[in-house]
């Protein structure tokens, strides 16, 4: 829109709203839903993300996921849209879609309802992206995707995107099904590879795990958290927990909680479980309420046990942290630090941590 002459600006005084949904979760859906009705008589409205997608139930005008060459037309600008995004204004961290669509099909998932089939982009595509962004001021790119564990090239990707100017590369999120304990090694020992891997394990009951169809087991997602921390002792291992999944009983709830002690979580994203149309568990036999509500808890009170550990853990290392702004960033590891002292915006500093604030860790500059 930048490029097309529009203005950035405060949701009151813009004439175009954009709202880019996620419709993961029920939840997710009635506030995409609910900013659309509160601004729908005001102003131009277009529904982007999964929210823009032909299947979603939103009335507005859609801008469908991977269908930007659709943005002229619908906001009435003379033009065509570039494939290739070349800064994130105001931001450190820059995020680059590798690949489009899912085919995982979990049966509690409408994901693949929305995005459609996986599609991976022109590795020498990613890298020229990767290359003006690093030449644009951003030191960090994020590699995301609708699941990029479909991206079938990616020790090749991050072998090139090493040789780039950029200082840091991110990985999102991974679907256990798609690594090997070999693959999460070969890839965390690329030293421009943040120590970080999202992991979504949901349950840590096989029983669960296979009502999900998430095609793997408890004890293949361990050996991808061994291999991870064998390779880089330093590594954060975050994840996402659906409680109350229809059948789950308390012992497989029990699993779940004995698999994040040991796995030893840096942190957990806890969900009860959301019911989703045209999906297989919608029509599955609920667990009760009151027992989603009370494990829900349980789960998070451990979850955050498990965060403050691994943020005391810290305390005396010496760690890599890329500033963002407030004199503050995040480590490799996705931890966030606050430096005492005066540092610049995209610096890469070391720090020794001396402390904890909350959920902050607090360094010096070495």
């Amino acid at each position: 829109m930048i490029s097309f002459g529009g203005i950035e600006t405060e949701i009151d005084d813009s004439e175009i709203l954009f709202v880019v949904g996620c419709l993961v979760t029920q939840r997710a859906q009635a506030e995409c839903f609910r900013l659309i009705e509160k601004y729908r008589n005001e102003k131009t409205i277009i529904a982007a993300g999964c929210a823009g997608s032909k299947n979603s139930e939103t009335t507005v005008a859609k801008l469908p996921p991977n269908n930007l060459e659709m943005l002229p037309s619908l906001v009435g600008f003379d033009g065509k849209t570039l494939k290739m995004i070349s800064n994130f204004s105001g931001h450190t961290r820059a995020m680059v879609a590798i690949q489009y669509g899912c085919s995982n099909y979990c049966s509690y998932c409408i994901v693949p309802t929305l995005r459609g089939k996986p599609r991976n982009r022109e590795l020498s595509e990613i890298v020229h992206e990767v290359e003006k962004l690093a030449e644009n001021g951003h030191p960090e790119v994020v590699l995301c995707g609708t699941e990029i564990g479909h991206f079938n090239e990616m020790t090749k990707l991050l072998s090139k995107l090493s040789k780039t100017d950029i200082k840091r590369i991110r990985l999102s999120s991974f679907n256990p099904r798609h690594l090997t304990p070999e693959l999460v090694s070969e890839i965390l020992k690329f030293p421009k590879v943040a120590p970080h891997l999202h992991l979504p394990i949901q349950s840590g009951s096989n029983n669960i795990l296979k009502k999900m169809r998430r095609g793997y087991t408890s004890k293949h997602f361990m050996s991808l958290v061994i291999s991870a921390k064998k390779t880089n002792p330093d590594v954060g291992i975050t994840t996402d927990i659906i409680i109350g999944f229809p059948g789950e009983s308390e012992d497989d709830f029990n699993e779940t909680l004995n698999i994040m002690e040991k796995a030893r979580f840096s942190k957990c994203h806890v969900f009860p479980f959301s019911p989703r149309p045209n999906t297989d568990a919608f029509n599955m036999k609920p667990v009760h309420s009151e027992t989603v509500t009370n494990r829900a808890k349980k789960a998070r009170d451990l979850a955050n046990t498990l965060a403050l550990k691994a943020l005391c853990d810290n305390i005396g290392s010496r760690v890599s942290v890329l500033v963002e702004k407030d004199s503050g960033g995040f480590t490799g590891s996705y931890n966030r630090v606050r430096i005492n002292g005066e540092v610049a915006q995209g610096e890469l500093v070391v720090c020794k941590i001396i402390g904890i604030e909350g959920n902050i860790l607090i360094g010096e500059k070495v």
